[in-house]
């Protein structure tokens, strides 16, 4: 209960789960509860000691047949290397999340009621090829995806979608469309309160002005975005946004 407001109390608490689970010999609780570590360092950016907890997790998670758990280490230990810069074992990972995915598929679990995970492996697997500066997959991987039918039945997913191929399509140098996309993914995340979303469009927004060369809304959308950054406890974006400000806020860096 504490995972989204103490994430201090949270560790605690699943620290000492997870010695009694140990005790007990229950694998695959252990197994979990050292994902959820690993999952609350990730988000306070100590990706290095996250990917060492999600990796021991796996180890004991091998004969597992919770899927859905080892869905989400394995997406997690792909996004733990990605902020590595380890781009190779970030896609390795994703692979392994899509192979598990499929596995989920064929069961009656309906895993992608309100999150269509398939398009969440092009988005993370889009991710890695935008790090490369691979922008022309990472614009067919997302292009893929975008549908009405994304629209209208996982709306938060298609604002990612749209956002992140702006956003990829911005790097290639292609402008055109480019601010209506962050503008309706910002919309759209805001009518569905997807705070993570809503931070990544506006440092999309100020990066875009920046390009072209309208510094007074850069700078305004780069505070807005560091100013949600911090209140998300976001590092990486924290230091993302700082950044941007640094290069474009000239005058008050004097």
């Amino acid at each position: 209960c504490y995972e989204y407001t103490q994430r201090d109390s949270a560790y605690y608490f699943y620290h000492q789960a997870e010695k009694l689970y140990s005790l007990k010999g229950d694998k695959e609780k252990e197994g979990q509860t050292l994902f959820k570590k690993g999952y609350l360092l990730f988000y306070e950016g100590n990706y290095l000691e996250s990917e060492i907890q999600v990796s021991n997790a796996l180890k004991l998670l091998q004969d597992s047949k919770n899927n859905q758990l080892l869905y989400s280490c394995y997406v997690v230990m792909g996004y733990n290397f990605e902020k590595l810069e380890e781009y190779n074992n970030a896609l390795k990972y994703f692979h392994l999340s899509k192979t598990v995915l499929d596995e989920l598929k064929k069961s009656n679990v309906d895993f992608e009621k309100t999150n269509n995970y398939t398009v969440n492996y092009s988005i993370n697997i889009a991710n890695i090829y935008d790090k490369k500066g691979e922008y022309q997959k990472s614009i067919k991987e997302l292009s893929s995806v975008v549908s009405p039918d994304l629209k209208t039945k996982w709306p938060k997913d298609y604002a990612s979608v749209i956002g992140n191929l702006g956003y990829s399509k911005m790097k290639y140098g292609i402008l055109n469309g480019v601010e209506k996309a962050f503008r309706e993914s910002l919309q759209l995340s805001k009518q569905n309160n997807h705070q993570n979303n809503i931070m990544y469009q506006l440092i999309n927004l100020g990066e875009y002005y920046s390009i072209t060369k309208d510094t007074a809304s850069s700078i305004h959308y780069l505070k807005e975005a560091n100013a949600l950054a911090v209140k998300l406890k976001a590092v990486g974006e924290i230091k993302s946004t700082l950044s941007l400000l640094s290069e474009i806020d000239v005058h008050n860096n004097r």
